[in-house]
Parts: C-alpha cells; sequence; structure tokens
C-alpha cells in the first residue's frame, strides 16, 4: 500500500467508508490514479479552483478536504454494483471513474466540455461514458438509472433551479432508484447567508429544513446524514 492511500484511513466516521475503496485491486488503483491528479495536469482553459478540484490538488491534502471528496463516492459505490449510473455534474469525471469500477455502466455529465475533454484523456474506462449537457434539461427518458449520484451541484442552482434539478433527477431514475448527492446544509437561514457569502460560485444555501421538506415531497425515504454534507434519498 502505498503511504498517499493509506493516509485514507484517517477518522472513525470515515474510516469504513474510505476502506472499502482498498478492498479490491481496482477500486485500490482507480484512487491512487485519481489522487495522483493535481491542477498541475490541467490545461489552462479550466480554472483549477474549488470548483473544479481535484483530491490530489495539495490544498485540499493540506487541509483535508480531499477525504470528505473521496468519500462521498464511496458512500455511492456501496450501492453501484450492477448498477446503471448517472454522475450528474460530474465535473472532472474522476468520481464518476471511480463508480465505474463498480456500476455496470456510468454515465457523468456536465455542462463544461473541457472538463469532460480532460476527463476523457486522463480517466478512461470501458463502462463509463461523458456527455456534455444541461442537468435541468437532462437529455434521458424517464426511469433510465438505478443510480445517479449529484455530488456538490445543488448549491450552483437557484433556490427554484434547485428544486428542478432534484425533479429531474427523480424522473431519471427508476422506480426505487436512488439518488446519493452531497452539498452543505446549514442549521438555520442565517447560517446559510453567512456561507453563502463565502463562494461566488454559490447561488443558494439550502437549510435543513428547507431541504427535508422539500426532498420528502419529491422522494421517499430521504436521509440528510450527520455530518450535513451528504444525502441519500429513494425514489
Amino acid at each position: 500500500m502505498i503511504p498517499i492511500i493509506s493516509n485514507l484511513l484517517f477518522s472513525f466516521k470515515l474510516r469504513a467508508l474510505l476502506r472499502n475503496l482498498l478492498h479490491s485491486e481496482d477500486t485500490a488503483k482507480r484512487t491512487e490514479r485519481i489522487l495522483s491528479l493535481t491542477s498541475a495536469n490541467l490545461p489552462p482553459d479550466i480554472c483549477a479552483c474549488e470548483e473544479r478540484g481535484l483530491p490530489g490538488d495539495p490544498e485540499f491534502q493540506k487541509n483535508g478536504w480531499w477525504r470528505i471528496m473521496l468519500a462521498r463516492y464511496a458512500l455511492a459505490l456501496e450501492y453501484a454494483r450492477g448498477k446503471k449510473a448517472l454522475d450528474c455534474c460530474c465535473g472532472l469525471g474522476w468520481g464518476a471513474y471511480l463508480l465505474s469500477s463498480k456500476a455496470q455502466s456510468v454515465i457523468g455529465l456536465d455542462l463544461d466540455m473541457d472538463s469532460l475533454k480532460f476527463a476523457a484523456d486522463a480517466l478512461r474506462d470501458e463502462h463509463l461514458h461523458l456527455i456534455c449537457g444541461d442537468a435541468l434539461h437532462l437529455p434521458f427518458a424517464e426511469e433510465s438509472f438505478d443510480l445517479v449520484t449529484s455530488m456538490e451541484s445543488l448549491e450552483h442552482f437557484s433556490r427554484e433551479d434547485g428544486e428542478k434539478l432534484l425533479l429531474e433527477l427523480r424522473r431519471v431514475l427508476k422506480r426505487c432508484g436512488l439518488l446519493i448527492g452531497s452539498t452543505f446544509f446549514a442549521r438555520s437561514e442565517d447560517e446559510a447567508r453567512r456561507n453563502l457569502g463565502r463562494n461566488p460560485y454559490h447561488l443558494h444555501i439550502w437549510t435543513l429544513q428547507d431541504a427535508r421538506i422539500t426532498m420528502g415531497k419529491i422522494f421517499r425515504n430521504v436521509l440528510i446524514y450527520p455530518n450535513r454534507l451528504f444525502f441519500k434519498a429513494v425514489k
């Protein structure tokens, strides 16, 4: 086990999830490949900022955020085996690449073609297909996927469009299909406003109450994890 991988085993709460990345040779190699990529590998036309980040970036390695980034997809991997999956707003594609180690097939969709080109060149897999498209108007038929992931995307939409996104993700899920996502949920409107002002790319921060009510109208069995970062919902 190389040192950068062994550092995944860092805390009680995330240990089980991150250890799963090491249970098979394939996922371990993919994790190693993902962590080897940094902003230095990105072409100049891609903004190497937090919004198009790679877990291997020195900033995320230093502040520990890379562990959270990987844990999101480690959670999704628990439900991905043999499934048809969609990674909506896939960014640089590393999460979709990780999912394709277990899923029958994965489609990574993003609006930014340059990010998709990077993923196609750096993270190739026969089970992974990358598509440029609008998350609010997904180019798929109803009930196309068993599993949909949407990581760190909800905050990039207005409150109105965020609800539209959730409805669109539900539309393409099969009956009893699973949505797994991540975003920051504020405890109060005041906390939401404070956090919104810290990032110019974020358009809306959901409160726990609003998210539970809204998601509860769209999905069944909604769960927002205690860390207020991860959520899952059943159609």
